[in-house]
């Protein structure tokens, strides 16, 4: 099961342009910063033509956040598959390469770890 898990995720470093995902199903953006709010914006293209935020991927927190979409949440209909978050440290592809997938009950997960020292 494990195996299966690595096999099917992507880690890697956030890019601070935008992200093409029309091969992935789900994906989580982690900001180690959360305090002066994230959000996921989604686009048209490489260049963020006609950019509009992502319905509740907003968070604002005293300490890191992570932020889970679904693909189905995209405005796919319209042409939007590309997508980053401002302040984001890593990005998670979940089903790389494997195409957004019809999902019932869609919903976003936001998990938010404050900082207690």
């Amino acid at each position: 099961m494990i195996r299966t898990f690595l096999e099917e995720t992507q880690l890697v470093a956030a890019p601070s342009g935008w992200l093409d995902v029309s091969t992935i199903s789900r994906f989580v953006f982690y900001a180690a910063d959360a305090s002066t709010g994230v959000k996921v914006e989604q686009a048209k293209d490489g260049s963020g033509t006609d950019a509009k935020d992502v319905s509740g991927t907003s968070v604002t927190a005293t300490g890191a956040a992570a932020v889970e979409v679904d693909a189905q949440m995209l405005d796919i209909e319209n042409g939007y598959r590309y997508v980053k978050m401002t302040g984001a440290t890593l990005f998670v592809a979940v089903n790389p390469d494997g195409g957004p997938k019809t999902h019932t009950g869609v919903t976003t997960k936001i998990v938010v770890a404050e900082q207690s020292w």
